[in-house]
């Protein structure tokens, strides 16, 4: 039974396939890293979405509709959306997407901070006001 196509006749010629299939595989995964393609040959996903858009934009308008939150509509519609960008933009919308995410929290988190801050300074000079009253 033969368990590879090539035939290979050194360990080193062995190193130089697997390097060679390392770098083909990680090139794929980076191609389709954003991809909401599905498997098969571009000719014929090309094809399903001219067919495919009426149902792509039925699915999103009723899981947005559906939806009980907002994220819960902006995740509904967010293949549709990142579908309809070109695939150069993708990488840039989500990475603007995750910057305004991280720094919103650090805002909220300062905020909250901030504010227990702001409470436990009153509380104490409150304490420290009723202290000198008795005094």
């Amino acid at each position: 039974m033969k368990l590879y196509p090539k035939k290979l006749n050194s360990v080193e010629e062995l190193r130089k396939e697997k390097r060679m299939l390392r770098k083909k595989t990680k090139e794929a995964a980076q191609d389709d890293l954003f991809s909401f393609e599905q498997p098969g040959n571009k000719k014929n996903n090309a094809q399903q979405d001219e067919g495919n858009n009426l149902g792509d934009y039925i699915a999103a308008f009723s899981g947005i509709m559906s939806s009980r939150s907002v994220v819960d509509g902006a995740l509904a519609a967010l293949p549709l959306i990142l579908r309809l960008l070109p695939d150069a933009k993708v990488k840039k919308v989500l990475g603007n997407v995750a910057k305004e995410f991280a720094g919103g929290y650090l805002k909220w988190k300062g905020i909250e901070l901030g504010y227990r801050f702001i409470k436990r300074y009153i509380a104490s000079r409150k304490k420290k006001h009723e202290e000198e009253k008795q005094h």
